[in-house]
């Protein structure tokens, strides 16, 4: 078993129930080696992981914190398996993607943690992510310049012809008027879906305007209003289109799913945090996690921008959604 654990590259920890490792591949030494992450590695191979990562957790390692409550959950027996994506320096060198997954053993044994480097895949998403973010911000503003325009022509046209009609007292004038106007709705409702393909810009309002619009859009089905603690700003707009995206997820599934009366959007800026939360008062998350497509989207979004994304119950019903991004240099988010 130790012979079939070295030849895999990924690396391979076994725990006990108190979280002591009580064996590990060749990997995982040399990860200790070479290659560790300074907010997870043991001090040693038989060291205890569980305190080492509530350590780095009580030094404000985020990662350690997420690992910490995965290894907790299985281990107690809360959840099935655990899984955390985490960005890290091994060594001080240049950011690398992470994930750990926690398996448990028999019944309060412990647990096999898998431990491996997904920077090639988070860099392929990464690129994927932003050709979609491209192409829809390209047919945005193809509709919004091209089919938009061409509809106010024949929809000014339309206008001209009832007005016509009407001075001509032509029983036509009547059609006239209706074909006008919904023309005019064709129109709006296109610059609806171009707003939505194009959301952010910077330019224009930020993400903070596109927030009043996703609120806007909601709220002839479900009350939706906005808040705002401090000045928020975003400097990047990849940062404002990802939380954006994140928030309408989270609207989407409070109105089509959670069956939701009220939602709240809040957007707060402190010195070291912009932070987006989207409340609700629906009917809550089914069992103890989120495994959705949509939530994996998010939690994904959430991670390209170096944001820790919550999601959880809200008492007494509801969901919160929680996603808060560092600022760099104190005059924009990273």
């Amino acid at each position: 078993m130790q012979a079939i654990f070295d030849s895999l590259g990924a690396q391979i920890v076994v725990i006990d129930g108190a979280g002591a490792i009580i064996g590990a591949n060749r990997s995982w030494q040399h990860l200790l080696g070479t290659a560790g992450s300074a907010s997870l590695e043991p001090q040693g191979p038989h060291g205890n992981y569980l305190a080492t990562c509530r350590r780095a957790a009580a030094a404000g390692h985020a990662a350690a914190t997420q690992v910490a409550e995965a290894v907790d959950a299985v281990l107690a027996g809360r959840a099935e398996t655990g899984r955390v994506e985490y960005r890290s320096r091994p060594n001080g060198g240049h950011p690398q993607w992470f994930a750990l997954t926690v398996t448990p053993l028999a019944a309060g044994a412990g647990a096999v943690l898998l431990h491996e480097n997904i920077s090639v895949q988070r860099q392929l998403e990464g690129e994927i992510l932003e050709i979609s973010e491209r192409e829809r911000s390209q047919v945005g503003q193809e509709l919004h310049d091209g089919l938009c325009q061409h509809l106010s022509g024949v929809a000014l046209l339309a206008k001209t012809l009832s007005n016509s009609l009407t001075h001509a007292q032509r029983p036509e004038a009547g059609a006239a008027t209706e074909l006008a106007l919904l023309i005019y709705s064709a129109v709006g409702q296109t610059r609806t879906v171009a707003r939505g393909l194009r959301p952010v810009d910077l330019d224009e309002g930020g993400l903070l305007a596109a927030l009043h619009d996703l609120a806007e859009q909601a709220s002839p089905r479900v009350p939706c209003e906005v808040r705002t603690t401090g000045q928020p700003r975003v400097h990047s707009n990849d940062v404002a289109t990802n939380l954006y995206r994140i928030a309408t997820e989270a609207v989407t599934n409070a109105v089509k799913h959670a069956g939701a009366t009220k939602i709240f959007i809040r957007l707060r800026q402190s010195t070291d945090h912009l932070t987006l939360t989207v409340e609700d008062d629906g009917a809550g998350l089914a069992g103890d996690g989120v495994t959705g497509i949509g939530m994996r989207i998010m939690r994904y979004r959430a991670n390209s921008i170096g944001a820790i994304l919550t999601i959880g119950k809200k008492a007494p019903r509801g969901v919160t959604v929680r996603c808060s991004v560092p600022i760099a240099g104190g005059n924009g988010a990273a």
